[in-house]
C-alpha cells in the first residue's frame, strides 16, 4: 500500500541530488515558490517553524498552507539507505534502515524515521509491526503537537485493523473524540476509513460502496486520501468488482491531474500500473495504453517498470496472434505489418522486462514469454 510519503520522499532525495543548493530543506506551499530553509525546526500542527539562514530568527508558516516538506538529510546515511531498498522492493531491509535513522537528535528524524518505517512494514504485510511503528509518532506522548500527529494515529488504526486487532477499535475511539474537538471533520474521515478496514477484515465481501462514503478524506490531506482509496481500489478488485476499482483509480488520477501541487510521479505510475493490471482482462487496449504512459513518466521503481513492461508486453503480444490468426490477415499488407510491429514492441518490452534487477515475478515470467516469439 502506497501512502503519499514514499513518493514525496523519493522525489525529494532525487531533486536534493541534483540540487546545487543540497544543503536545504524544501517548504512546498499551496501557492508560489518552495520556501528554500535553512533549517526546518519544528512541524507543528498549527505551525512550521524554519530558519532561512543560520543567523535568521525563526519565522513561521501556517501548517494549513503546506503542502509537504523535503529534508536535505533524506538523502543522506540511513534513509537514503532506507529509499534504496524501497526502490528496489526490500521492504524488510528499508524498514530497518528508516528504523535506523530514527535515533537521529532531530525531530524530523524521530517522526519520519517510525512513519516511513511502518510504511515499509505496511508493504511487507507486516502488519502489526507497522502498527507499532507508527504508533510512536501516532499515539506516544512524545510528539502530540506534530503536525503528523493525526496521519500516523490513523495509519496505525488502520494496521491494526488489517492485522485483524482488536485494538484498532481503541484508535477509532480516540479518533471519534478528537473528531469532536478543534479537529473535528479529518478525524471523523479517518476514524471512518478505518472502520471500512474493520468490516472488510471481519468479512472479506463487505460491501464499501456505502461504508466508504463516510470516509470523506479529501485530497489536501494527501497522505490519508491517497492511502485509503488505493486500499479501497485494490479491495474492489478483490472482491472482484473490477468496475468499481477502475472507477476508484480514475477518481484518484482525475484530482491529482486536477492539482498539480500535489501530484506526484510517482503516484501517477503507481495508479497508471494498477488501472492497467485491472484492465488488462476487460479492456487490453485501454490496459496497454496506460501501461505504456509509464515508461514515459519520470518516476518508477524498479518493480512497478518491470511489471508494467512485462503486462504491457504479454498484451501487446496477445493481440498480434489473435489478429495474425485471422484468415485474411495474411492477405492484407497492412495487417501483416501491424502485426510484426506489435509483435517487435511486445519483444522489446518483455526485453526489457526480463533483463529488470526486479526480483518481482514478471521478470521470469517476461523471459519465458520471450524466449516463444520467433
Amino acid at each position: 500500500m502506497t501512502s503519499r510519503f514514499l513518493p514525496l520522499l523519493t522525489l525529494a532525495v532525487m531533486a536534493f541530488a541534483a540540487d546545487e543548493d543540497a544543503l536545504r530543506d524544501r517548504i512546498y506551499t499551496r501557492s508560489g515558490p518552495p520556501i528554500a530553509a535553512y533549517e526546518v525546526i519544528s512541524e507543528g500542527a498549527e505551525d512550521i517553524t524554519f530558519k532561512v539562514t543560520a543567523q535568521s530568527a525563526p519565522s513561521k508558516r501556517k501548517s494549513r498552507e503546506v503542502v509537504r516538506i523535503a529534508y536535505a538529510g533524506l538523502a543522506e546515511g540511513q534513509f537514503k539507505a532506507g529509499f534504496d531498498h524501497l526502490m528496489a522492493g526490500r521492504h524488510d531491509e528499508a524498514a530497518a534502515a528508516f528504523s535506523r535513522a530514527a535515533d537521529g537528535s532531530q525531530e524530523w528524524q524521530r517522526v519520519y524515521g517510525p512513519f516511513l518505517a511502518g510504511d515499509a512494514l505496511e508493504r511487507a504485510g507486516k502488519f502489526t509491526e507497522a502498527a507499532a511503528a507508527f504508533g510512536i509518532v501516532g499515539s506516544g506522548p512524545t510528539f502530540e503537537a506534530h503536525r503528523l500527529r493525526l496521519d500516523a494515529l490513523y495509519r496505525q488504526g488502520f494496521a491494526l485493523a488489517l492485522a485483524k486487532k482488536p485494538e484498532a477499535d481503541k484508535i477509532v475511539a480516540t479518533l471519534t473524540e478528537l473528531s469532536k474537538g478543534r479537529i473535528g471533520i479529518p478525524a471523523d474521515a479517518r476514524a471512518h476509513a478505518i472502520r471500512c478496514a474493520i468490516a472488510v477484515a471481519k468479512d472479506p465481501a463487505a460491501k464499501l460502496e456505502e461504508l466508504s462514503r463516510k470516509a470523506n478524506l479529501r485530497i489536501d490531506e494527501t497522505d490519508a486520501w491517497y492511502h485509503f482509496n488505493r486500499w479501497l481500489a485494490m479491495t474492489f478488485r478483490t472482491q472482484g468488482k473490477v468496475r468499481e476499482a477502475v472507477r476508484t483509480v480514475d477518481g484518484m488520477l482525475s484530482a491529482l491531474d486536477k492539482d498539480p501541487a500535489l501530484a506526484q510521479a510517482s503516484q501517477v505510475v503507481d495508479l497508471r500500473l494498477l488501472k492497467g493490471s485491472l484492465l488488462a482482462d476487460t479492456d487490453p487496449q485501454a490496459a496497454i495504453i496506460d501501461l505504456v504512459k509509464i515508461d514515459l513518466l519520470p518516476a518508477g521503481t524498479v518493480d512497478q517498470l518491470c511489471e508494467a513492461r512485462f503486462l504491457a508486453g504479454k498484451l501487446l503480444l496477445a493481440e498480434a496472434k489473435a489478429l495474425e490468426s485471422q484468415p485474411d490477415t495474411a492477405k492484407d499488407e497492412k495487417k501483416t505489418a501491424f502485426v510484426a510491429e506489435q509483435r517487435a514492441t511486445a519483444k522489446h518490452l518483455l526485453t526489457a522486462a526480463a533483463a529488470s534487477s526486479s526480483s518481482k515475478p514478471a521478470k521470469d515470467e517476461a523471459a519465458k514469454l520471450l524466449a516463444t516469439i520467433p
